[in-house]
């Protein structure tokens, strides 16, 4: 536990200390953090709830039990394919799927007025619970991040690409694929009927394959069980507080139109998860798809401090968000009730439990 507290009082200090007129997230900086929480996550040893199942997961497949790359997601399966011939494979497909998260978080935050801040607001809960947890969600919202940026820049195919990839590491990326569709609408551009009709067969045939395809699994593995997650609301929450301030606020965001339409929808998205949680049968089942919503945190909060809302000045809003982060961490460390699966934290490069 010790280790986690560690890990936040450096990306607290950094975030108080950074003003957009000393910006120490360099590029030496992004290329350091990004092999940091590489190894951070990619070569942890049985640590997250979710560890057994991967293993399980990696062992079927290295034994034949798991053949037809269809029955798991395609990206996910190949890579576990890959790696099964090597001792510690499992640690091997997790270092994969955590330098490609860990690229991705680094360059969207980056894009950010105040990089640490927003690191700092996904410590806790991004890095640590889902990227450590659930290895190929992980994977598929920071591609999502990338794609947002990828946008920004026009690369309208390249998004689309980015998003197909992160859909064939989890289901649930099929959901990304309205941030292309309203990039489409920005702007009259006499190509844009022909990108409608090129993302919409696309996501219908990627979205059909992978989640309607097996949506009796689905059904029954959440809503069949009525999985729930003890967690869920609070954690919806964290993201409904967020998105209330951005669509209210909307115009003292100092992003791009088309970052402002996605980031609107996706609080929307916040919205509606919070009205379904008591509607749905399996809160887990809301809880999961939430998870896509996570990177509306780190928006709001990077932009809070220049935004003058409620006459805060900038320093008391780093400060006021670095001690949320403080306890929305230690509430999930000591009161969560899974978080014995993260405590203590091992990686196989020490072959040593770090407290």
């Amino acid at each position: 536990m010790i280790f986690y507290y560690l890990l936040y009082f450096f990306l607290g200090f950094k975030a108080i200390e950074e003003t957009q007129a000393f910006n120490t997230f360099k590029k030496e900086a992004q290329n350091l953090l990004i092999l940091f929480f590489s190894l951070f996550i990619g070569f942890r040893n049985e640590v997250g709830c979710d560890w057994d199942q991967y293993l399980e997961i990696f062992l079927d497949i290295r034994d034949g039990v798991i053949e037809n790359w269809l029955t798991l997601e395609p990206a996910y399966f190949t890579l576990n394919s890959i790696f099964s011939r090597f001792d510690f494979g499992i640690i091997l497909v997790n270092a994969v799927c955590a330098v490609i998260f860990s690229y991705c978080l680094i360059k969207f935050c980056d894009s950010l007025p105040r990089p640490w801040l927003g690191l700092c607001v996904a410590y806790p809960y991004l890095i640590t619970v889902v990227a450590m947890g659930y290895t190929r969600q992980s994977v598929s919202i920071a591609l999502f991040l990338l794609a947002i940026l990828i946008l920004e820049k026009g690369q309208f195919y390249k998004s689309i690409f980015l998003i197909i990839i992160g859909m064939l590491f989890h289901r649930s990326g099929g959901l990304f694929f309205f941030a292309p569709l309203i990039y489409t609408f920005k702007s009259e551009r006499s190509n844009n009927l022909l990108k409608i009709l090129l993302i919409i067969p696309i996501g219908y045939y990627f979205i059909s394959e992978f989640i309607i395809s097996s949506w009796d699994n689905l059904v029954l593995g959440y809503l069949g069980q009525n999985m729930a997650s003890s967690g869920a609301l609070i954690r919806i929450i964290l993201c409904f507080i967020p998105s209330f301030i951005f669509i209210f606020n909307v115009n003292k965001f100092k992003i791009s139109n088309i970052s402002k339409k996605i980031f609107f929808v996706i609080s929307l998205m916040s919205f509606a998860a919070l009205i379904a949680l008591p509607i749905v049968p399996s809160s887990t089942a809301v809880d999961r798809v939430a998870l896509n919503f996570l990177p509306i945190q780190l928006l709001v909060a990077s932009h809070l401090p220049d935004t003058g809302i409620f006459k805060f000045n900038k320093f008391a809003w780093k400060v006021l968000i670095v001690v949320s982060v403080f306890i929305v961490l230690s509430i999930w460390l000591l009161f969560a009730k899974h978080s014995f699966c993260w405590i203590p934290y091992k990686n196989i490069i020490f072959s040593t439990i770090i407290l």
